[in-house]
């Protein structure tokens, strides 16, 4: 934040999302994690239709004897989600001159 920005106030009580100018895919964060931790990511891929399908199957099976599921399918649309976001709003007020 520049300092006119401080002074003025412009940014206070406003949410802003910080990014860059392109949007990196869920397997390169993978990639990116993997290598920081220096260990191999894991190469399962399956199908979302499965994930939802075993999503749905675990909800009802684990409903009536009173059981959380691990995995519902609100985590599952996480992974079919696009994550990425608008960034004109911090070019304005939080931009670094």
């Amino acid at each position: 934040m520049t300092p006119s920005t401080l002074a003025t106030g412009a940014a206070t009580g406003q949410t802003h999302i910080t990014a860059d100018d392109h949007a990196i895919p869920l397997n390169r964060i993978t990639e990116i994690i993997a290598e920081t931790l220096d260990d191999p990511p894991l190469r399962i891929r399956l199908p979302l239709f499965v994930l939802n399908a075993a999503s749905v199957a675990g909800e009802f099976a684990c409903r009536p004897v009173g059981l959380r599921t691990p995995h519902h399918r609100r985590r599952t649309s996480w992974f079919a989600a696009t994550r990425s976001f608008d960034t004109a709003k911090g070019v304005g007020p939080l931009r670094a001159d």
